[in-house]
């Protein structure tokens, strides 16, 4: 990171980054795998000659201290640039036209009969050189004679090749354990959430106030009937069937883009499975899930009436925010569940079907209690603070 000079953007997304700093952490991606040989392709477009001259002695630099090989496919916008590699190869057509040292370049078109003229860019005159013309008939056909006696004077004057036999094949890094791979996962969520504070931020101011506005609408829960009835029912349904289920649906929305960025990477990609990073991503937004359990169920103690029928307003504070708790986990777990499924809608579907079932087989839309209450993963604290909600009217 130091040495491509990546530490003082070492905590932005890269999306924010300069076409030249976007360069380097492509660079610096592939050099943490520590390859034997580095392939490189177009890594030089929009980048200035002077980052163009920094990452080519930076890499061979490297390439020379841990007896590495890296290919580079470029464009060099000057000879200059072009003398900085050790060999070059130029094809045309998928056939050699020249290969050996750049200083020898300029030697060996001249041998052949293809000098370039004054005050004309070397790298420029070989390439059109080397160019196929199909704007018209004779300029393909004049273009196709040419290259092809370019290959045929390289294939007369070229020197033999030399191979050599044995070598020590040098492995990449291992695949990171057990107990890395959860770190991975962690690491890439707090990156996320350093990068996206403003946005987390706004969806907590959110839903506190879209909590603040239902709570007034419920401000008073009435115990005479029929609005007891009307009253509790539509408690239920809110807070424990809408309010969830939207929170889950923009939870499902950032977890499909946040496993899309994930999956791009080929160290999350190669050593992650489905599972750590469904279990993983779940443990990693408990923190995330309490303060939006919190902005959610604060308003609810405070503009209702439940701290007349439970001893203070923490009480009711606490029971809510276990209730909304739970409600949020299991939401966050089905969201990481669906989010792999390559279509969004589908994703949508399944995840709004299963909190449906759940929603249903809880007990919440039947008059009667039933006993599938008391398993109900989302409304535990009913039978201690909210066993009001449900009691018998007369």
């Amino acid at each position: 990171m130091s040495d491509l000079g990546l530490m003082p953007v070492c905590d932005i997304i890269c999306s924010r980054l300069n076409r030249s700093q976007w360069q380097r952490v492509k660079v610096a991606a592939q050099l943490a795998r520590d390859p034997s040989i580095l392939i490189s392709s177009n890594i030089f477009k929009e980048v200035d000659v002077h980052d163009q001259c920094f990452l080519i002695d930076y890499l061979r630099e490297w390439a020379v201290k841990t007896s590495r090989v890296v290919i580079m496919a470029v464009s060099p916008t000057s000879f200059q640039v072009l003398r900085m590699f050790s060999k070059t190869l130029i094809l045309a057509s998928g056939r050699t036209v020249y290969y050996g040292p750049p200083g020898n370049m300029q030697q060996y078109f001249d041998s052949i009969g293809c000098p370039c003229p004054p005050y004309k860019n070397l790298c420029d005159y070989y390439v059109d050189l080397v160019t196929h013309d199909n704007l018209t008939s004779d300029a393909s056909r004049e273009s196709s004679v040419r290259i092809a006696r370019l290959v045929n004077k390289w294939n007369q004057s070229a020197p033999p090749i030399r191979r050599i036999a044995g070598g020590k094949f040098i492995l990449d890094l291992p695949k990171a354990n057990v107990f890395i791979k959860p770190l991975l996962v962690l690491s890439f969520f707090w990156f996320e959430f350093s990068n996206y504070r403003a946005s987390r931020i706004f969806l907590l101011f959110f839903i506190f106030c879209l909590s603040t506005f239902c709570s007034l609408f419920l401000s008073d829960l009435s115990l005479t009937l029929p609005e007891a009835f009307f009253n509790r029912n539509a408690f239920v349904e809110i807070f424990g069937f809408y309010f969830p289920l939207l929170i889950g649906l923009i939870n499902l929305k950032k977890s499909r883009h946040q496993i899309q960025e994930m999956l791009k990477m080929t160290m999350y990609r190669c050593n992650c499975s489905t599972l750590v990073l469904t279990v993983v991503s779940t443990i990693g937004e408990i923190p995330n899930i309490t303060v939006t359990s919190f902005m959610a169920a604060a308003p609810i103690a405070v503009f209702t009436d439940f701290h007349k029928r439970t001893p203070d307003y923490s009480t009711s504070l606490i029971s809510l925010l276990i209730s909304m708790l739970m409600s949020l986990f299991v939401n966050q777990l089905f969201a990481n569940c669906f989010r792999c499924f390559s279509s969004e809608p589908l994703s949508i579907f399944f995840f709004m079907f299963l909190w449906l079932s759940v929603y249903v087989f809880t007990g919440f839309p039947v008059l009667v209690p039933s006993l599938l209450k008391y398993f109900s993963p989302l409304h535990l604290p009913t039978l201690t603070i909210f066993h009001f909600l449900y009691e018998e009217m007369d």
